[in-house]
């Protein structure tokens, strides 16, 4: 797969890396740990808003880190021929339903702490 096309949808999955280690650390296992109970509030959520932009980031540098060493691992694979036509047969087609899912999970991400208001 090209790296440009790449790009947006591994900033996308590192964006629900990020919001998903938001809800299990600061929202979750943070204040349990600080022995309270959590609270999925607006007001909880809006207490941690600075710590999701941190998670986010994250998310998208993990994101990138990934790609960047896949990216060196599939040139050193691809220095041998068998190796090389064996990865040709294993990749999926462009098109996939990935993007509508990694929506999906940042839409989820936004209306579960409505809902829970």
């Amino acid at each position: 797969m090209n790296t440009c096309v790449q790009f947006p949808i591994a900033v996308a999955w590192g964006m629900v890396y990020g919001v998903l280690w938001w809800f299990v650390g600061a929202l979750t296992l943070f204040p349990i740990l600080l022995g309270s109970s959590f609270t999925w509030t607006i007001e909880a959520a809006a207490a941690q808003l600075p710590s999701l932009v941190g998670h986010l980031v994250y998310g998208i540098a993990t994101a990138l880190g990934f790609i960047a060493l896949e990216r060196r691992h599939r040139i050193g694979l691809m220095r041998d021929p068998r190796i090389a036509a064996r990865e040709a047969r294993r990749l999926r087609p462009e098109g996939t339903a990935a993007p509508a899912t990694w929506f999906v999970a940042l839409s989820l991400g936004i209306v579960v702490p409505i809902l829970l208001a």
